[in-house]
């Protein structure tokens, strides 16, 4: 197994290590294993009983995630994705990767994503029609924003017309922004005050 890197493997579950009951902080250790050696799963707070059925011992599972050399072990920290045979040709071709913070996972920022993208609602277009017919941009609304969420296929980012259109949209709604906000700034302070019309004479 190569190390230092995203790899997807099927691996057979050879035992669980559970942290010692007064180490609550320690990882929770699965070992596994296929032809090309061993592999620890390591998991940090994570309970007994969801890893049992996650990934119970004897059973073949398809991991997927980021590899590294720890104590002289080939290991994986909370991998990505776990799924059994029968799952695995439900898995997604291309996965976005997102920035992450401390105790932000990659999961939890993919079922927000998904979570925002199932709730964009259906925008009337904004764009000149003739315009997105000759650019061959997408509509703008839930299909934009799924295929730039989540493409179906493997392919460059900056080819892609959705990611484009979006591009384009966001620059466009900056400079409107903008030209508001300059507008605003050019109007005459204060407020007029109407004049009686009466000369006062000494």
């Amino acid at each position: 197994m190569a190390f230092g890197q995203v790899v997807t493997v099927a691996v057979k579950v050879d035992r669980h290590r559970p942290p010692p009951p007064n180490r609550p902080r320690a990882p929770y250790l699965i070992y596994a294993s296929d032809d090309t050696g061993d592999i620890v799963l390591t998991f940090f707070k994570a309970r007994k009983d969801y890893l049992d059925k996650l990934l119970p011992v004897g059973e073949l599972r398809y991991v997927s995630g980021t590899t590294a050399i720890y104590d002289g072990m080939l290991q994986m920290v909370h991998p990505d994705r776990v799924v059994s045979e029968a799952d695995l040709a439900k898995l997604p071709l291309v996965e976005p990767v997102y920035p992450l913070t401390e105790g932000l996972s990659l999961n939890q920022m993919r079922r927000a994503a998904e979570s925002a993208i199932a709730r964009v609602p259906e925008l009337p277009e904004w764009q000149d029609p003739s315009w997105l017919a000759r650019e061959r941009f997408p509509a703008f609304g839930t299909r934009c924003a799924s295929c730039t969420g989540r493409p179906s296929r493997p392919t460059p980012l900056p080819e892609r017309l959705a990611w484009s259109r979006l591009a384009y949209d966001e620059l466009l709604a900056g400079q409107v922004a903008l030209a508001l906000v300059r507008a605003h700034l050019r109007r005459p302070a204060g407020r007029a005050t109407p004049a009686p019309g009466i000369c006062a004479r000494s």
